[in-house]
């Protein structure tokens, strides 16, 4: 009836061949009409489209592959625990995961078509958005990006991400997509941090640590060298109140002997004047003991002793100036005084003996005012530092076997006053030697504790440090030196007047 009313029909069927594969072909009926318009027959026609259903079946076969792939890799974008997304070479959003979404609080339509620098995740500030601007460029350059930043998300919630930057090309190898990944690295840099302060911490503590050891060891060496220096103080003490009693008889007696000889004499010269002749046995004792050369030479005799007691009796002085046990407290002295007193200790290093020549000492002293200070423990620094110089000039002897040189220690002092007010003045104290002088790379380390530049068994490297102790911390001065190699050594001991009370 439908083709009667002239309706075209077309209709897929199936057919299946003798070989019993199948054929597919549209079956169209077209009815046949006369000039009257009068229904006068159909036209049927079969056509093959075998191979364009099987086409068709394979496209429509491969959209639901392609939706199928498409839906996995949509569950799996969005699943991803990174921040992950696609940009346009000009960093256009394309895509974002919704990882990355909900932690900015944002759907795909908020940044879907918009700059990525101009999105929430980057409206901390815009320093970061510069720089993602610069890394987005550098990305379209072709270079893989990537540094910590931080990014802001829903609530203001700011975090700190790895972020990277990696440019996708074609086969021609121009950029057409850019990869951005974010990973939350929060924790981890918390933790770093922690760890970093913790390190920090325990490495100033392992510093204080070795500062307190130091230190330790440095008062232990002090002690030890303090009481080396009481117990060579008593010693000292000792022996010259023991010389001082029986020379002061010695000293005190010799201007009676001397009175007696000289009455002896003159009885002498009356019994000579009122018996010329005496008898044999008086004249043969007389040219026995040589009366006349022993009327000349006793007087040079006692005078000689008298001299000798003078010496020892200054001796004497000198080693109870040096000793000073009972000056613990700041005193007001001469300097020259401590100097003379250590030189004196020290004479036995500074004589010619078999195996060295002399040291002359070459004294330049200018006229000072008395200092007020720790007497003992300034001479302690002068017995360093002679020492020391001693000691520089006789490695010089056997490092040069046949150099031929006079070896001497030079002394200065001086003052410098400020502003002409004595007050804040400064006694100077100059010990140089020429002996072999200490290396460039050494100075550093000079009033180091422990140092020594000595050979081992010579010095224990705790004369410098006590000494830069004793002039710094004790009497607020300072301790410097100048040195060449091979040329000498100058030791420069600034002392206030007047130091502060410690």
């Amino acid at each position: 009836m439908r083709r009667r009313h002239g309706i075209q029909e077309r209709h897929p069927f199936k057919f299946r061949r003798k070989d019993s594969s199948e054929l597919w072909a549209i079956v169209s009926a077209t009815p046949i009409l006369d000039a009257q318009g009068e229904f006068v027959g159909v036209l049927r026609m079969i056509t093959d489209i075998s191979d364009t259903h099987q086409e068709s079946a394979q496209r429509q076969q491969a959209e639901n592959a392609l939706r199928e792939s498409e839906r996995r890799f949509r569950a799996i974008f969005d699943a991803m625990f990174q921040f992950i997304g696609l940009l346009k070479p000009d960093g256009t959003v394309l895509e974002a995961n919704q990882t990355a979404l909900n932690f900015g609080g944002l759907q795909r339509e908020d940044v879907a078509g918009r700059p990525f620098w101009q999105t929430r995740w980057w409206s901390h500030s815009s320093q970061i958005q510069e720089q993602l601007k610069d890394a987005i460029a550098a990305a379209a350059a072709g270079e893989f990006v990537r540094y910590e930043v931080e990014v802001v998300g829903a609530e203001e919630r700011v975090i700190t991400i790895d972020f990277s930057l990696k440019p996708v090309k074609d086969e021609t190898g121009q950029v057409v997509l850019l990869i951005p990944e974010g990973r939350d690295i929060s924790k981890q840099k918390k933790t770093r941090e922690a760890l970093r302060q913790s390190e920090s911490r325990l490495k100033f503590k392992n510093q204080k640590l070795k500062q307190v050891l130091r230190q330790l060891k440095q008062t232990q060496a002090q002690l030890i060298q303090h009481e080396k220096m009481i117990s060579l103080g008593q010693m000292i003490a000792g022996i010259a109140h023991e010389i001082n009693n029986p020379i002061s008889f010695i000293y005190g007696n010799i201007s009676y002997a001397r009175d007696y000889a000289f009455n002896l004499f003159h009885l002498l010269e009356l019994y000579a004047k009122h018996y010329p002749e005496p008898i044999p046995e008086i004249q043969d004792e007389i040219e026995a003991i040589d009366l006349h050369f022993l009327r000349a030479d006793f007087p040079k005799l006692l005078k000689s002793m008298q001299e000798g007691a003078e010496r020892i009796r200054e001796i004497i002085l000198s080693l109870r100036n040096f000793s000073r046990l009972d000056e613990a407290d700041q005193k007001v002295v001469n300097i020259h005084e401590g100097i003379n007193s250590t030189l004196l200790i020290l004479q036995h290093r500074l004589k010619k003996t078999v195996f060295s020549s002399e040291i002359q000492v070459i004294k330049e002293y200018s006229k000072l005012p008395l200092i007020q200070c720790y007497p003992s423990q300034l001479n302690q620094v002068f017995m360093n530092l002679l020492n020391n110089a001693i000691d520089a000039l006789e490695q010089k002897t056997k490092h040069y076997d046949n150099l031929e040189f006079t070896k001497t220690i030079t002394i200065r002092t001086s003052v410098r006053t400020h502003d002409n007010h004595l007050n804040s003045s400064q006694v100077i104290i100059r010990i140089a030697d020429n002996g072999i002088g200490i290396p460039k790379a050494l100075h550093k380390h000079i009033f180091d504790p422990f140092f020594t530049t000595k050979p081992v068994g010579v010095g224990t490297g705790l004369g410098l440090s006590i000494s830069h102790s004793i002039i710094v911390k004790k009497h607020g001065g300072q301790l410097r030196y100048i040195s060449e190699p091979g040329q000498g050594t100058e030791f420069i001991i600034e002392l206030p007047i007047h130091p502060p009370l410690n």
